[in-house]
Formats: structure tokens, sequence, C-alpha cells
């Protein structure tokens, strides 16, 4: 029905002097024909071929979506996994760095009772060594003073006394 009114109004511009018919007009009309034919004639085909690419490219974008989705999912189950066994790690570590510092202060605590008992023991041996020379001492002047003044009868004047001392 639109071809018939479209060539009726062709017709009629002709006859009437309104359409004149040269070669770019001509070029026109046969671009216009074309166009229409193709439309309704091979319309269905077309939107056929182009539904078929359209389905094939999104399959496509499907497909390639899924590879990164489950590429990304085991990156995620990847890095959870690296988480949990990094957190596992620092316990162990934390641990072994307590029972390290557990051990070098038991250690640190038994030498230094170690230290202080050698070193009260060893001012003991002194503290008795100077008790000793200080016996002997006075038992020296002893000896050299008075056995003097009991077993002889010799008297002893104070210089000999006071530098003796």
């Amino acid at each position: 029905m639109k071809f018939i009114i479209l060539f009726l109004t062709i017709l009629l511009g002709s006859f009437l002097e309104i359409i004149v018919f040269n070669e770019e007009v001509l070029l026109a009309l046969c671009f216009i024909s074309f166009t229409l034919f193709a439309y309704n004639q091979l319309g269905s085909t077309i939107s056929d071929i182009f539904a078929d690419r359209a389905s094939k490219f999104e399959a496509d974008l499907i497909v390639v979506f899924e590879a990164k989705y489950n590429s990304l999912t085991e990156l995620a189950n990847d890095s959870l996994m690296f988480f949990k066994l990094s957190g596992s790690l620092a316990l162990i570590e934390s641990s072994q760095i307590y029972s390290l510092l557990s051990v070098t202060e038991s250690t640190k605590y038994w030498w230094q009772c170690n230290t202080l008992t050698l070193t009260n023991s060893l001012l003991q041996n002194m503290d008795r060594l100077v008790y000793k020379w200080s016996v002997l001492s006075k038992q020296s002047n002893i000896q050299s003073i008075i056995y003097p003044l009991i077993f002889s009868n010799k008297t002893i004047n104070s210089s000999s006394i006071s530098s003796s001392l």
C-alpha cells in the first residue's frame, strides 16, 4: 500500500513537472527503492544475522567473565589462605619468642644467683683472710713487743714501741 502511494506521488510529480528526472534524481530514486526493498524483503534475514552475532558476542563475554570470576575467586581464596597462614605463623613466632625470652630470663636469673653466691663466698673468704691477717699481725706485734718485755729484763724505750706499731 505504501509503495502504491509512493509510486502515484512520483508519477503525479513527474507529470506536473515538480520532479525533473535528471541524473541526481534517478540515482536518489534508485537508492530509496533499493533501501525499501532491502528493508522489506531482507529485513528479517539481516536481523537474524545481527541477532546471531549478538548472541555469539554475548556467549564470548559470558565465557570471559566466568574465567575472570573464577580467577578472582581463586585469588581471593589464596589470599584468605595466606592471611590465615600468616596469622598462624605470627602466633607460632610470638610463642617461640616468649619461650626464648622465658628461657633467657630463667638463665639470667640462674647466672645472677650463681654470681651472687660466688661473690658472697669470695667476700667471706676475703673477710676470713683479713681476719687471719689481722690476727697474725697482732700476734707478730705481740711477739715482737711483749715477749721481749716478759722474757727479758731489758727495758724498752717508748720510741721502739711506737715504731713497731
